[in-house]
């Protein structure tokens, strides 16, 4: 089953990738004729209109030509940068770099530029798309496709990220609290942090296993309250089938006491074997749940 993640998260990989390479190389250059004013005071009968080109791929785009209807009759006013030029009907712009656009305001005395009049985009590498208004516009695929992945990925993500610091505190708590890591307690993380822990020494715990109670099939413990107020464990064997209380037990011990009690096992203790109980302690607000002890004989 490891094995076939593995493969499914290395496919998985390739897979996006081979995409994400793909749209990167991808050429995207559009150009859209948005803004039209019929009434210029510099002509009675003509019109100004802006025309805009867009590299919004990853690569430069070089010798760029825009066609436009040859009947119209155009004159050059002003452009967003020194490369643009006027050639008869055609537009020219020496390079656009990615993400780059340049516009052109152009007067046409003897009507209006619009879709229909825009007839072909081309540059060095590529032929272009002409959009009816700026919303047509497609944004970077490469740039989008990445953004997808990510907000896909956010809430695995976190998932993740919360198992793998949960995994760190944990090990951390395991390594502070080597003595009792030893001794069969693990997950130990909750307990590093609490207030309980402030009434014990670096390496004691409230529980201690003493011996085995063979006649019973027993482990026998005792559990020491150092506080000044009472606290409660439960122990629950994470073998136990539902509705069967023999592994469960609730141990109430008062301030500066101590108890002994015993957990039972399924099997006799001649026998080898390996069981995990659950311990949690309720100790005023805070509750302390998951800490196991695994016993092995």
């Amino acid at each position: 089953m490891e094995y076939l993640d593995k493969l499914i998260i290395g496919f998985l990989l390739f897979l996006i990738t081979s995409i994400f390479t793909y749209l990167f190389k991808m050429r995207q250059l559009y150009a859209v004729s948005p803004k039209l004013f019929k009434i210029t005071p510099i002509s009675e009968k003509g019109s100004l209109c802006e025309v805009i080109i867009f590299n919004k791929g990853n690569q430069v785009e070089e010798q760029i030509y825009l066609d436009l209807d040859s009947e119209l009759k155009l004159e050059l006013l002003a452009s967003s940068c020194s490369g643009i030029k006027l050639d008869k009907s055609a537009l020219s712009i020496n390079r656009l770099h990615k993400g780059e656009e340049a516009s052109a305001l152009l007067l046409v005395e003897n009507g209006v530029i619009d879709y229909s009049k825009l007839l072909r985009l081309t540059s060095k590498d590529t032929t272009g798309k002409i959009f009816k208004t700026l919303n047509d516009i497609q944004p970077n695929y490469a740039k989008l496709f990445l953004y997808i992945v990510l907000f896909i990925s956010i809430f695995p993500g976190l998932h993740y990220g919360t198992k793998g610091y949960e995994l760190y505190q944990s090990h951390r708590a395991n390594t502070e609290l080597q003595k009792i890591y030893n001794l069969g307690w693990s997950n130990l993380s909750g307990y590093y942090s609490s207030d309980l822990k402030k009434s014990y020494s670096k390496q004691e715990f409230p529980v201690y296993f003493l011996e085995v109670n063979q006649e019973e099939s027993a482990l026998m413990f005792e559990a020491y309250n150092k506080t000044a107020i009472p606290f409660e464990i439960t122990i629950n064997g994470k073998f136990r089938k539902e509705k069967d209380y023999r592994y469960f037990k609730n141990i109430p011990i008062s301030p500066m006491s101590k108890t002994n009690f015993t957990i039972p096992v399924p099997k006799k203790i001649d026998q080898e074997i390996k069981y995990e109980y659950e311990f949690s302690f309720k100790f005023g607000n805070e509750y302390l749940h998951r800490i196991t002890y695994v016993y092995s004989h």
